[in-house]
């Protein structure tokens, strides 16, 4: 019989973990092929080859990438919190979430360490696309809601996406640690309904 806190961790957890794949999947595109936006070539290529040899870069995949990854992150931190019957607002604040899941579970400091990762925009290094993305846009964790699925915000003001796409190398090692981050994050989460003696693949709810 799964405790309401098991029940409501696998409900978030589940989804969550759909969009997490699908964030790994693409990040891992993208860095395996190297993210490359330019191509040298001895013979002049049509449209079709070009697209063909730089479909996995960051100019065609980082947007819905990291929509999908900071939207996991978000289910993630919504299940938690509403397995520990901490109200949700029906929101999307990424900052107020995670400052919210600190005060909740102060002890889970490698989950807190991957979240601030993530959503830590101060920390990032100078050349961090998403650091460099808020500071263009004016933006916080906040509204990457917002500003990942639309090209302007309700007042109209355009959302600048440039700095998340054509980062060569540095995107390529920036979208690996989004992999790893991905891989990291997952068996942490579960072990948080997992009793001692469960696997750490799947929640200790059996439902």
């Amino acid at each position: 019989m799964c405790s309401y806190f098991e029940a409501e961790l696998k409900k978030w957890g589940t989804l969550a973990e759909t969009f997490l794949k699908s964030a790994k999947f693409q990040a891992s595109r993208i860095a395996r092929g190297g993210n490359p936006n330019f191509v040298v070539s001895d013979t002049p290529l049509s449209e079709d080859e070009y697209d063909e040899k730089t479909e996995a870069n960051d100019r065609n995949l980082a947007v819905p990438t990291l929509y999908s990854f900071f939207h996991g992150l978000e289910l993630l931190l919504k299940g938690a919190l509403s397995a520990n019957s901490v109200l949700v607002k029906k929101n999307h604040d990424l900052e107020k979430l995670f400052n919210t899941f600190k005060e909740t579970f102060p002890n889970e400091n490698a989950i807190i360490d991957l979240f601030s990762q993530a959503l830590d925009v101060k920390a990032m290094d100078g050349n961090n696309p998403v650091r460099k993305f808020c500071e263009r846009n004016k933006l916080t964790p906040a509204r990457f809601y917002e500003a990942l699925r639309y090209p302007e915000d309700r007042g109209g003001q355009a959302f600048i996406h440039g700095d998340l796409k054509y980062n060569e190398a540095d995107g390529a090692v920036f979208f690996q640690n989004v992999v790893t981050i991905v891989d990291d994050i997952m068996p942490l989460f579960v072990a948080l309904s997992r009793p001692a003696t469960a696997s750490t693949t799947d929640y200790g709810c059996p439902c």
